[in-house]
């Protein structure tokens, strides 16, 4: 396994993500993941900090949850690698839906109301905007 273009090819991952999670400008969602991630680190919803923490926040995990999905891929025969893809994204969305209740629970802007509780698989957003 190659580190670093695993790192890479999260890093890529992170922007399509991004890019797609922007939509909440044109109207499409008012959910804005940097602003959620980044009120968990400063504690506000306001100010461009927030967003570029949020940013950061969501760059470095992309990277880091880039490198068992290369480990997994490695290990497999690669004779499926779009079948071994799939299942990795199947998992990873559980997993992902499943952990923004504990989001929520250390996200102190939920806390005090300035932003939505996502609840599990953002099932619970919609009321209010970020």
């Amino acid at each position: 396994m190659n580190t670093k273009q695993a790192m890479t090819s999260g890093l890529k991952g992170a922007a399509a993500i991004g890019a797609w999670a922007m939509m909440h400008r044109l109207g499409v969602s008012r959910l804005s993941m940097p602003t959620y991630e980044g009120s968990m680190l400063t504690g506000t919803t306001q100010g461009m900090s927030t967003k570029a923490a949020g940013m950061g926040m969501h760059l470095l995990l992309s990277a880091l949850i880039a490198i068992p999905y290369a480990k997994a891929l490695d290990q497999e025969a690669v004779p499926r690698p779009i079948e071994t893809g799939l299942k990795l994204g199947l998992l990873h969305w559980l997993i992902g839906g499943m952990m923004l209740p504990g989001m929520d629970a250390m996200n102190g802007c939920v806390k005090r109301g300035q932003v939505p509780a996502l609840k599990v698989f953002a099932g619970g957003y919609g009321q209010g905007r970020c």
